[in-house]
């Protein structure tokens, strides 16, 4: 049977089922024109439950705890994967404003460092290199990295080591241990920290040196062995014993010290007594004698 023959009683009430209008409800007063004839409403109402048999498909049933938890699940997971592109998108980005702002030097061409945006931090795509004004104001940079390329600051200024007086040879010898240790990295070969020791003599000290530095066939090997040299002509081995003469033959007071202060004097005492190895338990003892009798009564009283 063709859909022209079809009563349009019978199509009402089948249309009536489906969007819940009652079977013996009064059918509609059909409308007069061309789109109230039997086959145009016909299709017109088969087209319109057709779209909504498909939305009520697509559409979640949210009133279900399963369907609520999936959702839930898979915003998380979504959520996640989005935190870790970004994580790893600020981390190439921070390290590639830290290598344009501290002056590192770049790394072996043949040994690039990923960045973590997928491409090697010496030759980023051209549109992802970052303009100074696309830089953030403040960047977290890596210690290690910006460090790894400074030098250290260098000790104090070293006075030339001369006849012994100014500075001593322990104080000069001191000051050279100290700028070899601290500031490792000026001296890494083994003519540069050779080269400091000769740096840093002159007049009677550079003699002792000279004979050694300039030869060929009997060079210093390392500066250790110049410190050595040097100490075999100012250490007489009786320092300690000429230090402890020069600590019981001391007082407050005496010639060259007239007038100074307990200070001035306690400081001349503890120098005296630690290079002469006197046993700090007869401090005090060594002390009490050596101070003015008038200090002593004003002690007392």
């Amino acid at each position: 049977m063709s859909q022209a023959n079809i009563p349009v009683a019978s199509v009402e009430a089948g249309d009536s089922q489906d969007w819940g209008t009652p079977r013996n409800s009064p059918s509609p007063t059909p409308e007069v024109g061309p789109s109230s004839t039997p086959r145009n409403r016909t299709r017109a109402r088969t087209r319109g439950k057709g779209k909504s048999r498909a939305r009520t498909r697509d559409v979640p049933d949210y009133s279900q705890p399963a369907v609520v938890r999936g959702v839930v699940t898979a915003l998380q997971e979504q959520i996640t994967e989005q935190s870790r592109s970004l994580l790893a998108l600020e981390r190439g980005i921070a390290q590639l404003i830290a290598a344009q702002t501290t002056g590192a030097a770049r790394p072996p061409s043949d040994h690039p460092v990923q960045t973590g945006l997928g491409y090697p931090s010496e030759e980023p795509p051209l549109g992802s290199r970052i303009t100074p004004l696309a830089r953030p104001k403040t960047v977290a940079t890596n210690p290690e990295l910006t460090m790894s390329y400074r030098k250290t600051q260098l000790t104090e200024k070293i006075t030339p080591l001369d006849d012994g007086q100014a500075p001593t040879f322990r104080q000069w010898k001191a000051s050279i241990l100290d700028r070899l240790e601290v500031n490792s990295d000026h001296y890494p070969t083994r003519r540069s920290r050779l080269a400091l020791v000769w740096g840093t003599t002159a007049g009677r000290a550079r003699e002792y040196l000279e004979p050694r530095y300039l030869s060929d066939s009997h060079p210093f090997l390392e500066a250790v062995e110049m410190i050595d040299l040097l100490s075999t002509f100012y250490l007489t081995g009786l320092e300690s014993d000429e230090a402890r003469t020069k600590f019981h033959d001391m007082f407050m007071g005496q010639k060259g010290h007239e007038g100074e202060t307990f200070a001035d004097f306690q400081a001349r005492f503890l120098s005296k007594a630690i290079k002469g190895n006197v046993a700090e338990s007869e401090w005090f003892f060594y002390m009490w004698q050596k101070i003015t009798r008038q200090l002593r009564a004003t002690t007392l009283g």
